[in-house]
């Protein structure tokens, strides 16, 4: 009865779904915890393991590290939330790299369900970056934008209160859920070239997503671009180990993700000021669009030629 619990990820599982009945550790094996913690939670492919092996563990980790996050709510909520987020992005990664070996049957029910885990936060994240884009923009502006920020603020802190609890709950349970349906993916070939066969469609996925975006250049084109994106370069940091990818590539995949998801944010912003703001603001709207419209042509300005330069090969 004990083998299970000392194999394939059921300690660290168990340590993270009861992570509050930890003991207390002197400051020397707090250390060394951290340590290990770091070390096993690491999001990259081991040379020594199985790629069945290694995509089981690698997504059992991520599950309890989104676990571990729901733990430390209370602490920084907003840190948590975008700790879980980023665990359930990098897990939808991995199913991409896999997907033409576990089947497009088992890929669709997986990824529905993973986005499913994700979408009760998304109000929460969504109301926080819209508040904090309009600080970020608004800096030099001599509080113009005071009355759309309060505004903005305040509903942040509603969506807060009203959905976080419930939602982190929900999460919880369906992530305790997915972690026992790993063992049932099955790889139909344990083989190295599956994985890489996987990123190359992915990054021509990116490629045509950003040719769509240079014909057609809508807000819905450059979010399709910016999630394609975001896959890949979460597939990179997994294979870096035994990629021929250089890191450079890694942080450069990164910035443009980075670039397109401010610019995404900025159009969140300026969708829901033209909800809130009323017609006697009607001055202040036009003065926030402007703004607006200058830093989303710079960003996308950067966007399209870091992308020309990551996807010209």
């Amino acid at each position: 009865m004990l083998l299970p619990l000392l194999r394939g990820g059921w300690v660290g599982f168990l340590v993270a779904v009861f992570h509050p009945l930890q003991l207390p550790l002197s400051k020397g094996e707090r250390k060394k915890q951290i340590t290990r913690q770091v070390s096993i939670m690491a999001f990259y492919i081991k040379k020594s393991q199985s790629l069945r092996k290694n995509v089981r563990r690698i997504v059992r980790q991520q599950i309890c590290k989104a676990i571990k996050n729901i733990h430390m709510a209370g602490g920084n909520d907003e840190e948590a939330v975008h700790g879980i987020r980023k665990c359930i992005k990098r897990i939808r990664a991995v199913l991409r790299l896999i997907r033409a070996e576990i089947g497009e049957p088992t890929y669709q029910c997986e990824n529905k369900r993973y986005r499913s885990v994700a979408q009760p936060l998304t109000m929460i994240r969504n109301t926080r970056v819209i508040a904090g884009t309009l600080d970020e923009l608004s800096e030099h502006a001599q509080n113009q934008f005071n009355n759309l920020s309060v505004a903005l603020r305040e509903e942040h802190q509603q969506v807060r209160q009203r959905e976080l609890g419930q939602s982190l709950s929900q999460v919880k349970e369906m992530l305790v859920q997915s972690y026992y349906r790993v063992s049932r993916w099955h790889l139909r070939r344990d083989h190295w070239k599956t994985i890489h066969q996987g990123m190359k469609k992915m990054r021509r996925q990116c490629k045509r997503a950003m040719k769509t975006t240079l014909n057609q250049n809508t807000p819905e084109n450059l979010h399709e671009w910016r999630k394609r994106s975001k896959y890949y370069w979460h597939q990179l940091e997994i294979m870096s180990p035994i990629s021929k990818s250089s890191k450079a590539l890694v942080h450069r995949v990164h910035k443009l993700t980075d670039y397109l998801g401010n610019d995404r944010d900025l159009f969140m912003l300026l969708d829901r000021a033209k909800e809130i703001l009323a017609p006697h603001e009607q001055e202040n709207l036009e003065s926030l669009s402007m703004l607006i419209a200058c830093k989303r042509h710079r960003l996308q300005k950067k966007s399209f030629r870091l992308g020309r330069e990551i996807f010209s090969s």
